[in-house]
């Protein structure tokens, strides 16, 4: 059986990006990070991946199960929402991190996720 790049997006890349989201979503519970999922999504559909594919930059594969969109996948348009709203989520717990450092903090507690 041949490893085929859509079966290896599906089942290591894209549930990746998912379930990144999800912790995000179970953790914080706002709906900013739904928006900013939404945002990346449209952002990186509308200002990348379109255009990039309508000028000959980028080819993506046209395989249906990928639900193309104008020759952009779906599913890579959504794995960059995702991944708007993690980092977002990392950059703000890596400064929260910073600050409590810098208020004298010196025996800060282990993220909640490894407790």
């Amino acid at each position: 059986m041949e490893i085929g790049s859509v079966l290896i997006w599906y089942l290591l890349f894209f549930p990746l990006f998912a379930l990144g989201f999800t912790f995000v979503i179970c953790k914080k519970r706002e709906m900013r990070y739904i928006f900013y999922f939404i945002f990346g999504t449209a952002f990186g559909f509308g200002v990348f991946d379109a255009p990039s594919v309508a000028l000959g930059y980028y080819t993506y594969s046209t395989d249906p199960y990928l639900l193309p969109v104008y020759g952009v996948p779906l599913t890579i348009a959504l794995a960059e929402g995702f991944a708007v709203a993690v980092t977002i989520y990392v950059y703000e717990y890596l400064a929260g991190l910073r600050k409590k450092w810098a208020h004298g903090d010196s025996n800060p507690r282990p993220p909640a996720f490894l407790v």
